[in-house]
């Protein structure tokens, strides 16, 4: 019985090898030469006690010495960060043919351009804190919502990924953001503008596309959605997949919708509206 099945599971991995040697896309198996979601995972955890670094313990180590810390968590994640880029660079849909070398200098670039944005990154997300502090009312302190609040964890994950996006950095965004997704139920693609004071309550089922724009500020319960008026334009969110009323800051129903989008005002009425005619997203920054 032993020997039959041992010679059995010759035969498969020989079959299961032969499937490799075909030209499909899923056949790549180097697994050394392409990002790594265990890898971005723990940097983004370094960056998120970066972001907030009175919340989170290290665990690794311990320095009671603010600066020392500080240094050995972002030499740390640059080391890692920098590795991951180089792989990634040799991925994604706009991936050029760089050497070694050329690669090693473009990760330079893009890691000491995103350090130089983490104090920027920071103020923003200090209004998402504050947006959620004064937007919800159960809300009971400012480490409540640090702690336990999903909507400011995503939020956070996206406002670092979002500036690796901007830098032109393949996939590695995407893997944070989906971390989020999994840990959050809130999807927010790296890609998405979204302005200061982002408020998102509870959020399971969320979802923030790619060429959203969302502007100042915006806040999202379940599936009643805000707009925000910018200039002549309105900017809608929606948050479910069923066309669930969209909602002026009165109450008011204005759309009903099935993503976000963009759209230009055609017709606007405290109990309903008519969105057409969608415009170039440039218009509304």
């Amino acid at each position: 019985m032993g020997e039959n099945r041992e010679n059995y599971i010759d035969e498969i991995v020989q079959k299961i090898l032969s499937d490799y040697d075909g030209d499909k896309n899923i056949d790549a198996f180097n697994i050394y030469n392409k990002p790594d979601k265990d890898e971005v995972r723990d940097i983004l955890f370094k960056l998120i006690r970066i972001v907030y670094p009175g919340y989170f313990k290290e665990r690794a180590y311990k320095i009671y010495n603010l600066k020392n810390s500080l240094a050995v968590t972002i030499e740390d994640i640059y080391y890692h960060l920098h590795r991951q880029i180089e792989l990634a660079l040799e991925t994604g849909k706009n991936k050029t043919a760089l050497n070694d070398e050329e690669k090693k200098i473009k990760s330079d670039e893009i890691c000491n351009a995103f350090f130089e944005r983490l104090p920027a990154i920071r103020e923003i997300i200090e209004t998402d804190l504050l947006a959620t502090f004064d937007g919800d009312p159960a809300a009971g302190s400012f480490e409540e919502i640090i702690l336990a609040y999903p909507g400011l964890m995503a939020i956070t994950v996206y406002r670092l990924a979002h500036e690796l996006y901007k830098l032109n950095v393949p996939i590695i965004p995407r893997l944070m953001t989906e971390y989020a997704h999994s840990e959050t139920g809130i999807d927010i693609h790296p890609g998405a503008t979204i302005g200061k004071y982002f408020f998102i309550d509870h959020g399971t089922g969320i979802v923030v596309g790619e060429t959203s724009i969302i502007g100042n500020p915006i806040y999202t319960e379940y599936n009643e959605n805000y707009y925000v008026p910018c200039n002549d334009k309105i900017i809608i969110l929606v948050s479910d997949l069923y066309g669930d009323a969209t909602k002026d800051q009165d109450g008011g129903v204005v759309g009903y919708f099935y993503q976000a989008d963009l759209y230009k005002q055609e017709y606007l009425d405290k109990n309903k509206g008519i969105f057409s005619a969608s415009i170039d997203s440039n218009e509304c920054e």
